[in-house]
């Protein structure tokens, strides 16, 4: 609750609300593959904020996942309206890192814990050996339900971490209530939660009355040991899916001022090298349409994550680009004129 009172006491200390914009709260593909771990763990901290019941749950409940998505997707579809483009394509904002209480740190990535074993039980050979199937039911049912496998081990070291082994998953789970399941377990001796290291951006949500508040921060300067430096965007989404910018706040302090990475979501284009090409479908299964306006012509390139070029050409009216042969992931699309002028987009690959 503190963490609403807190979102909501900035409205009164002078931060001016912008124009209101009608938007549409129907998530997309793209927004669930690039932003579904950052909006669960997202839910998982509004459990935290609130002092809810279902904290006691390792899944998140559905409904508060469903809640946060129908936030970020007002924002994401805005495309270049309310500033939506600085923080979710040109300064890429996610939930990255922020120095917040061991249980939800780093949860974004999944969950990563230390466990102490009494080494007398027979099943503890396995995790020794970075086995995570021991024959104990109870325990190997619990790791494979949430994909947990053991990565390391440690002997004797002569330190409170003696016979101890580090286990993780790549799922967004409720850490605490996964420690406290294991804890129950026999030669289960201490579970410690490995947090991430540092300060950086994040993204943070609350809700009151059915209106959500979402809070995107940069931040910069010193971040190992805590950002001296943030600029904050904070929009509120009401029920009827009409989005507000309330303020945009820089705090400055020395440092360099992050230089956007223009990731490219969903086809953000700068406007003032606007490329006449429209992309479709997109997301797609197999096959994207390129197809110029006028009698324009562009050169493209393909680009798979590691930056290598996949297909190049020029297309002047249509050209469909194959992607059957490649991965399903996203992959990036490059457009440019004569004059140097180009775009970027991120295609889907289902």
């Amino acid at each position: 609750m503190r963490n609403i009172l807190w979102l909501l006491a900035l409205l009164g200390a002078g931060w001016q609300a912008q124009a209101q914009v009608q938007s549409s709260c129907q998530s997309t593909a793209v927004l669930q593959t690039l932003y579904g771990k950052d909006i669960a763990h997202m839910a998982l901290v509004y459990l935290y904020d609130m002092n809810l019941p279902d904290t006691a749950l390792i899944d998140i409940p559905q409904p508060y996942i469903d809640s946060v998505e129908r936030a970020m997707a007002a924002v994401f579809n805005l495309d270049n309206q309310l500033e939506a483009d600085s923080v979710m394509r040109r300064h890429c904002i996610r939930q990255d890192r922020r120095i917040e209480p061991q249980h939800l740190s780093g949860a974004r990535n999944g969950v990563f814990l230390r466990v102490k074993i009494d080494t007398s039980k027979t099943w503890t050979n396995g995790w020794s050996s970075l086995n995570a199937v021991t024959g104990y039911a109870a325990l190997d049912g619990l790791m494979a339900h949430y994909n947990f496998w053991v990565e390391n081990y440690t002997g004797v070291a002569g330190s409170l971490y003696d016979h101890s082994a580090t286990i993780r998953t790549d799922r967004i789970i409720n850490a605490k209530a996964f420690a406290d399941s294991l804890s129950k377990l026999e030669g289960i001796q201490h579970v410690w939660y490995v947090p991430a290291a540092g300060d950086g951006n994040y993204i943070h949500y609350g809700c009151d009355n059915g209106v959500a508040y979402l809070l995107f921060r940069l931040g910069w300067a010193d971040c190992p040991l805590g950002c001296t430096a943030e600029k904050l965007w904070y929009y509120r989404v009401d029920t009827q899916c009409r989005v507000t910018l309330d303020s945009v706040k820089t705090f400055p302090a020395p440092g360099t001022y992050p230089v956007p990475s223009n990731c490219g979501i969903t086809g953000f284009r700068d406007p003032q090298q606007d490329i006449a090409v429209s992309v479709y479908p997109n997301p797609t299964t197999g096959g994207v349409l390129l197809q110029t306006s006028g009698n324009k012509s562009y050169d493209y390139k393909l680009l798979d994550q590691q930056g290598r070029v996949l297909l190049k050409g020029r297309v002047n009216g249509k050209e469909t680009l194959r992607l059957d042969a490649y991965a399903k992931g996203i992959y990036l699309l490059r457009l440019s004129d004569a004059g140097g002028k180009g775009r970027s987009e991120k295609i889907l690959l289902q």
